[in-house]
């Protein structure tokens, strides 16, 4: 049963992930289009409430984000993605110690360096890196 719900919650952290990027995405083009209706009238600009730039930066600031690091910690990819990684890491464990019958201690262990294994793929540098 774990590895099934395992499973889930890694499919379910893809498309979480490609939701917000999409998201990112559409907020660009809508900053776009904001862009150019200031362009026809830059008289009439200040009836927009947020940013015409169409960066990334723009996207986030219009959006109320920060562009850190700090900010991947607060998103639903990041939260599913520490989920799946216990989720993991105490299925690993269970399996370890039930069929090894090893000491809990040593099961832990175990649990924790699959856990960690699970949600390394996932960090934030990683994103950063591959994003830019």
């Amino acid at each position: 049963m774990l590895p099934a719900v395992l499973f889930l919650g890694l499919v379910t952290y893809v498309r979480v992930l490609q939701s917000s990027v999409e998201d990112i995405i559409y907020a660009r083009a809508i900053n776009r289009i904001r862009h150019y209706y200031t362009e026809l009238d830059p008289a009439r600009a200040g009836y927009f409430l947020l940013s015409g730039r169409d960066d990334v930066r723009g996207a986030l600031q219009n959006m109320s984000l920060r562009d850190s690091w700090v900010q991947y910690l607060f998103t639903l990819p990041s939260a599913v993605a520490v989920l799946n990684a216990l989720l993991g890491g105490a299925t690993v464990a269970l399996a370890v110690a039930f069929t090894a019958g090893v000491a809990p201690v040593l099961a832990t262990v175990a649990g924790a360096g699959s856990g960690s294994a699970v949600l390394a793929p996932t960090s934030p540098t990683r994103r950063t890196a591959s994003a830019g």
